[in-house]
């Protein structure tokens, strides 16, 4: 662990991060938590005796001079990015003359990872250990500040200083926690005969504290990864426009078609709305006398059909909608049940498919949201006149993928799917 004065206040790096399994906690609770780590078997070598705390997890460093207060903020969790929902990863120069020190930060989605608080004699080792993290994180934003005024600089406009290190235990138990290390020691070196019996057993701990601190970190990880599932899968409603731009827009289109062309007759038209560019695609039926050339237009599909293709202006995407204000997946259905009774139409197809399983780091990672696929049929031809009409459908995850119109009967039919909360 170094420490550094930034502004007016001092900062630790070099902090080892935990989450808790079971999310966030009280003080009181994270508290006693990391009391309990510090004393594993495993971490007894570490000699940790400082805790940061925060609402979801807390970290563990080593004062070299317990005797004297470090009154001193995490600069890992002092730092506040523009969008709390963001993954970064920073490579800093904290270094001064004579001493070389890199920094290497890594935060998801608030949380700081487990090697996201780490520093270097190197800013290749940074970079590599940087590399390594960028792996894990989606959509990351990544920063590189080659020098200590640069690295100063971007922190300051960051830093909202509020999770100071604080002692783990009180003097006495301190002293307390002191002497029953010295004392598991000097049982150790008492109980061995001989110098290579005791190098042996040393080194025979020393293999299992390694294996143990790699299952630790494993476990840790595993405990990350799994804290912010929702990053590793695409939210694809978030691409998408609202349900009422996407069916005000469609509805309009269609309507604005006329019914006939040079002898040809309208017998389908097709609307697939988009946040970059939509298109209309509108198929004529041949009737006798019809004219075959000068179709300005139109595209000849066969000698019973000729087709047109038009372009859409691209429409706004909606607000982001965080995956946690999805409907629960009974509710999602009964919403589409509730408009197709509603609206006296038919509800032909709602297929949900499987949440979407990723593999990584040896752990399955389930998406918390699964889709629905549906068609809505025979709707009321009087609410496609109606743009306020499709607000009903402004339901979080709901997204419109098309519109058709058969001229033959009349009738109306939309497409689209819906994403919710998995169970």
């Amino acid at each position: 662990m170094y420490t550094l004065r930034i502004g007016k206040h001092d900062y630790a790096i070099g902090i080892w991060w935990l989450v808790r399994p079971g999310g966030a906690a009280s003080r009181k609770i994270m508290l006693n938590l990391a009391r309990e780590t510090s004393k594993k078997k495993e971490y007894l070598n570490e000699h940790f005796n400082y805790a940061v705390i925060r609402q979801h997890q807390y970290g563990l460093c080593y004062n070299p001079l317990p005797d004297k207060k470090l009154n001193a903020y995490s600069l890992a969790a002092a730092i506040r990015l523009t969008s709390s929902h963001k993954s970064f990863i920073g490579v800093f120069n904290l270094g001064t003359p004579g001493v070389d020190l890199w920094w290497m930060c890594g935060i998801s989605k608030g949380i700081i990872a487990a090697q996201g608080d780490v520093c270097f004699t190197s800013k290749e080792e940074a970079e590599k250990a940087a590399h390594s993290l960028k792996q894990l994180f989606a959509g990351v934003e990544e920063v590189v500040c080659d020098t200590l005024e640069a690295s100063l600089a971007y922190l300051t406009r960051l830093l909202h200083p509020e999770n100071t290190l604080e002692p783990l235990f009180s003097s006495k138990e301190a002293q307390r926690k002191k002497q029953y290390i010295l004392g598991i020691l000097v049982l150790i070196a008492v109980a061995s005969v001989g110098g290579v019996k005791i190098y042996d057993m040393l080194e025979e701990k020393r293999i299992a504290q390694e294996r143990q601190s790699r299952k630790a970190a494993a476990e840790q990880r595993k405990l990350e990864l799994q804290a912010t599932v929702d990053s590793q899968f695409l939210k694809a409603w978030q691409t998408m426009p609202l349900p009422s731009d996407a069916g005000a827009q469609c509805a309009a289109s269609i309507l604005a078609q006329p019914l006939a062309v040079q002898g040809w007759t309208l017998k389908e038209a097709i609307c697939s709305p988009s946040t970059s560019a939509g298109n209309l695609v509108v198929s004529l039926s041949h009737n006798r006398g019809a004219a075959f050339l000068d179709l300005p237009g139109l595209e000849l599909v066969s000698a019973q059909e000729a087709r047109a293709t038009f372009k859409l202006p691209a429409l706004p995407r909606r607000s982001p909608e965080e995956y946690k204000t999805l409907m629960a997946r009974p509710d999602a259905s009964a919403f589409l049940y509730d408009i197709t009774q509603k609206l006296n139409a038919n509800l032909e197809d709602l297929n949900w498919s499987k949440p979407e399983i990723l593999q990584k780091e040896g752990l399955a990672l389930v998406s918390p949201w699964q889709r629905g696929n549906f068609k809505l049929s025979n709707l009321p031809a009087t609410a496609m006149l109606t743009p306020e009409f499709f607000r009903i459908f402004n339901q979080p995850g709901c997204c419109l993928n098309s519109m058709r119109y058969q001229a033959n009967d009349q009738s109306w039919s939309i497409e689209g799917v819906i994403y919710a909360l998995y169970e």
